[in-house]
């Protein structure tokens, strides 16, 4: 259990209550008997280390008196003043913000300021966190995929998407998105997909790059520090694909796993689209060979 240390303000003669003989006469109360707190008392009642209370008494933040024999003591006003220290770490402020709330000279107003200061920083750390959440989660998501159907053709909707760059060259694309991912929080999710248009004569296959585009899952929006806007960040709609997964030495798709898509949609009375999407989600390694895993997407309709 948290205690929030308040300040106590002395109740007016004439008052609401003084009137009512409802106030009691507290001119004397600090001179009752206070109860003295020795610091092993007080460590095991705080649940903290002796050393962590020396310290905040080097700091200047906790008061200590000695007695006649030598040990330190603490009066109950300390612990209110060591309560008080514990429930502002809990907030996250640090012990130099800490020690200027203490100070006489340091207004409500500066007070306020510094909650507003830390509740921003709060506010973003859990921000960060939850972007984290979700680069988990695509992760996640993704190499499941892989897992599941390295060696199989699926359907998969392309995913519904917002183009931040309609269009960059194929070596360009890494640097670009390098660039974009470094200026906006949560950028970094995005996916640079590979254009191709494919054409077949017999069982040869040939493809034809035509511009790499950067996206962002419709999904990871929420995450993301960027201006999206109808027309400079227009919202791709999922469609409708044949889905293959391949490791491989380039960033270019293996003309047997084109294949295998093309193979596949005919076998399922499936008309293929022009164009072929492709992306590399990672990175492996195979007996010190570098490969890239590559996600495939055939666009296909019901003929």
């Amino acid at each position: 259990m948290f205690y929030r240390i308040f300040h106590f303000y002395s109740i007016k003669k004439n008052s609401f209550f003084h009137k009512r003989g409802l106030v009691m006469n507290i001119e004397n109360i600090t001179d009752l008997p206070q109860t003295k707190y020795r610091i092993g008392d007080v460590a095991e009642l705080i649940g903290m280390s002796r050393d962590s209370l020396r310290y905040y008494e080097k700091r200047g933040l906790l008061p200590s008196k000695k007695e006649d024999n030598g040990y330190r003591y603490y009066t109950e006003e300390d612990l209110g003043r060591l309560i008080s220290i514990l429930y502002q770490r809990k907030m996250g402020l640090g012990l130099d913000k800490i020690a200027l709330g203490f100070q006489e000279s340091s207004s409500d107003q500066s007070k306020i300021c510094r909650m507003r200061e830390q509740l921003a920083r709060e506010k973003e750390e859990i921000r960060e966190h939850q972007r984290a959440i979700a680069r988990l989660q695509m992760s996640l998501e993704d190499y499941e995929l892989i897992h599941r159907h390295s060696e199989e053709i699926i359907a998969k909707d392309f995913p519904a998407s917002y183009v931040i760059l309609p269009e960059t060259g194929f070596s360009e694309g890494i640097t670009q998105w390098f660039r974009l991912a470094s200026r906006y929080p949560g950028l970094d999710m995005m996916y640079v997909f590979d254009t191709y248009t494919w054409n077949r004569e017999g069982d040869e296959i040939n493809l034809h790059y035509q511009k790499s585009l950067m996206i962002l899952k419709k999904e990871f929006r929420d995450f993301v520090e960027y201006p999206f806007s109808e027309t400079s960040t227009p919202l791709i709609e999922s469609f409708p694909c044949l889905c293959a997964f391949s490791n491989s030495r380039k960033r270019l798709p293996p003309e047997e796993q084109v294949r295998a898509l093309l193979d596949t949609a005919k076998a399922q009375g499936l008309t293929p689209g022009p164009e072929l999407y492709c992306t590399f989600i990672g990175k492996s390694e195979h007996e010190e060979q570098i490969f890239y895993e590559l996600q495939l997407y055939l666009p296909v309709a019901q003929k």
